[in-house]
């Protein structure tokens, strides 16, 4: 059976939906196909939500107390954030809250703080990694609010003055993000973030508008594997007691689980259908690590743009590689990263040589918020996260610029001379990594794919610093112009 095809460009832009059914009609194919092809796309489709709810049993443990630390916000004080670091794609300059929430019984309270002067991005992610609804600075500016989370039917009466947020499971995640300039602003944005809480909207009713509800935030390192064909039969339980709680939220969706129920029923053990059924998960898997290996579209200078997925894609092969990656996909024109992990020549990056950045002044990444950069040792890359080496942020680093506006960007295991250490990007020893370049509120030219970030010059010791040749940043139907 084929598998669907990669996500149109038009469809990188938020909002974006693909009309497009799922694998298939589901009546027409449930005849002919065999268990392996079904167990196959049953294991792609079904791959976030069964992720997602791994990831959330992790979290959850290391509270303490999981069943009680549901419908709670966590709030990190560090940053880096160390308990989020090693699973999910976090950006060393901001400080998270995160909550798992279950409306099943009730809808949620949510109170929004303040927060002037700077990025801050709240997701709702619904069972299935879909993000169905962003609260930012983007479409709200700082204005607090206040919200009411309800699950997918509910026809109650919304308290005076509260903003609906409709989710589209009962099951959701909650991810916060605020970004802080130094020590000193950390302590006044891990005030704000920590008004941001939830209420039951019953006790809300009765004037409860606070809750009561205090933990340390969890330590450690979350571990879960990510390769859940080595599940077996297992991940089809795990699936269907998802969806018995989580009904699909598209009709595309509800078709798919229709061809995949049989595979619930278990079988005898060594029995055909049994081993038909094994064989399926692991060519599911063979396709998810395929689809992420081959990235989103043509690299250019060196650089890879981010895999996402927009929320209710019918693209489920491309949803499942962007939950295997980073769990869920934020919409693009909230947050977008683009890797560089070779040099100008094509070389592999090595912590042992120097480098240089150069940024024309009309070259300079278009975010409409923020932008940084940071470095990631690669020694241990998997498809969880790598250790972030150093970083550099647009708002938090006095940038030096040249006479024409342009910016050297400094890549070095020593400290170069004073004027230029603002600019100056840290490596370790001995050690192959990446570039990572975020973009806060990206512009059009980011999301059309049309913004060319400018190649890595190696710099050997013995040579001067060459001037970088700075390819044009715009890209003609059918290539790049020079």
């Amino acid at each position: 059976m084929k598998l669907l095809k990669a996500l149109l460009l038009s469809s990188f832009m938020c909002g974006v939906m693909p009309l497009r059914a799922g694998f298939a009609e589901a009546a027409s194919r449930k005849k002919t196909e065999s268990s392996e092809e079904t167990s196959r796309d049953a294991y792609i489709w079904g791959y976030p939500a069964v992720l997602l709810s791994q990831a959330k049993t992790a979290m959850l443990a290391k509270t303490g107390k999981p069943q009680n630390s549901l419908n709670h916000f966590f709030h990190a004080s560090k940053v880096p954030d160390p308990f989020l670091d090693n699973f999910l794609s976090v950006n060393p300059e901001n400080i998270y809250s995160w909550a798992w929430v279950d409306l099943s019984k009730e809808p949620l309270i949510m109170t929004h703080p303040l927060i002037p002067d700077r990025f801050y991005a709240v997701q709702f992610v619904d069972a299935y990694s879909n993000v169905f609804h962003t609260l930012s600075n983007q479409d709200r500016g700082a204005g607090k609010g206040l919200f009411i989370l309800t699950p997918p039917g509910w026809r109650g009466t919304l308290p005076e003055g509260a903003i609906q947020i409709r989710s589209s499971t009962p099951e959701v995640f909650i991810f916060a993000q605020a970004f802080v300039h130094d020590a000193k602003d950390l302590l006044a944005v891990k005030k704000l973030m920590r008004q941001r809480q939830l209420v039951p909207l019953s006790r809300w009713n009765k004037g409860v508008q606070k809750e009561d509800f205090t933990a340390p935030y969890p330590q450690g390192r979350v571990k879960f594997n990510r390769n859940l064909a080595t599940n077996g039969r297992k991940f089809l339980e795990d699936l269907r007691k998802i969806v018995e709680k989580n009904s699909p939220p598209t009709h595309a969706e509800e078709n798919e689980w229709e061809r995949f129920q049989d595979l619930s029923v278990p079988g005898k053990p060594g029995e055909e259908r049994e081993k038909s059924i094994e064989r399926g998960l692991f060519e599911g898997e063979r396709n998810i690590q395929e689809r992420l290996a081959s990235g989103f579209g043509t690299k250019i200078n060196g650089w890879s743009y981010e895999m996402k997925s927009p929320p209710f894609s019918s693209d489920f092969l491309l949803r499942a590689a962007a939950a295997q990656k980073c769990l869920f996909s934020a919409p693009p024109d909230e947050t977008l990263q683009m890797t560089l992990d070779a040099d100008s020549e094509s070389r592999q990056l090595f912590s042992n040589y120097r480098y240089l950045l150069h940024f024309e002044k009309e070259d300079l990444p278009p975010a409409r918020t923020m932008w940084s950069l940071k470095v990631e040792d690669v020694r241990t890359r998997s498809t969880q996260n790598a250790p972030v080496v150093a970083s550099l942020n647009n708002q938090k680093a006095k940038l030096r610029y040249n006479l024409d506006g342009s910016v050297d960007i400094l890549l070095q295991r020593t400290k170069p001379p004073g004027p230029m250490r603002s600019n100056w990007m840290p490596l370790s020893r001995n050690a192959n990594f990446s570039l990572v370049l975020t973009l806060f509120h990206p512009g059009v030219s980011v999301l059309n794919r049309k913004y060319i970030a400018p190649s890595l010059t190696r710099v050997d010791e013995d040579e001067r610093v060459p001037r970088q040749r700075v390819t044009q940043t715009m890209i003609a139907e059918g290539g790049v112009s020079e």
